[in-house]
């Protein structure tokens, strides 16, 4: 029996001595304190904690790099929108300045061609003189302007010698590039007054002559065709046979 027993005691001690190579000691007498076991890291979790926290400083890089390459960009926009506004500013103080300068030569060049403009009439029409011609027709002559830039002469007629005459205004019977001017197409045995004023090449017309007049001829009777009046005193005398004398 106590055989028995010695040998059951030395398997015990066995399987004691090997569960002990297997577990650590402190496990099977709990003396691993509650920190380290609450210290303690399952290798897995270890493994994914430290992934975590790569990817978390992997991501932080890329928003630091990112948030640097984005900084230029910004300074480039801004600088884009200074560069623009300043050209904006420039264009506009170009055309300003163009504007007044085309502005100015506008008014200069407008003003020479208003100081080159001849604003000077021509001279008054002297020594008209006037020739009855028919009982339809009147012929006019007077001295010729000595001005160089004579472009013609406007004849003026009526039948009143208070006739108004608004030079400019009034249309000229007929116009001469001479100096003399046929009036015709009149009526018989009416007087005319005519006024004459010269007009340069800037189309200025010269004062007024004094009035001329003329009457048109009296229109010539027509004859019409009528019978003879009866012959009176007639008398007969015989000489022969053949011959009578009339008296």
């Amino acid at each position: 029996m106590e055989k028995i027993y010695s040998n059951i005691l030395s398997l015990i001690i066995s399987c004691i001595v090997t569960y002990s190579l297997i577990v650590p000691t402190a496990h099977i007498f709990g003396l691993e304190d509650s920190t380290s076991a609450n210290g303690s890291v399952n290798p897995s979790e270890s493994s994914q904690s430290a992934t975590t926290t790569e990817q978390t400083s992997t991501d932080s890089a890329q928003h630091v790099e990112t948030t640097s390459e984005n900084e230029p960009q910004k300074v480039d926009v801004a600088n884009t929108e200074q560069e623009t506004t300043k050209q904006s500013e420039q264009t506009t103080k170009a055309s300003s300045s163009i504007s007044e300068d085309s502005i100015s030569k506008q008014s200069e060049q407008t003003t020479k061609a208003s100081s080159s403009t001849d604003r000077t009439p021509p001279e008054r029409v002297a020594k008209v003189t006037v020739k009855v011609i028919s009982d339809n027709q009147i012929d006019l002559k007077w001295t010729k302007n000595k001005e160089s830039d004579i472009n013609h002469y406007n004849i003026y007629r009526g039948t009143k010698s208070s006739f108004k005459v608004s030079p400019g205004v009034t249309v000229p019977t007929g116009t001469s590039t001479t100096n003399s001017y046929s009036l015709t197409g009149l009526k018989p045995s009416t007087k005319y007054y005519v006024k004459i004023a010269a007009v340069d090449n800037s189309g200025n017309i010269g004062t007024l002559s004094s009035a001329k007049s003329g009457k048109t001829k009296t229109a010539a009777s027509t004859q019409t065709d009528s019978p003879p009046q009866k012959v009176d005193g007639l008398s007969v005398s015989s000489i022969s046979s053949t011959q009578l004398n009339l008296k």
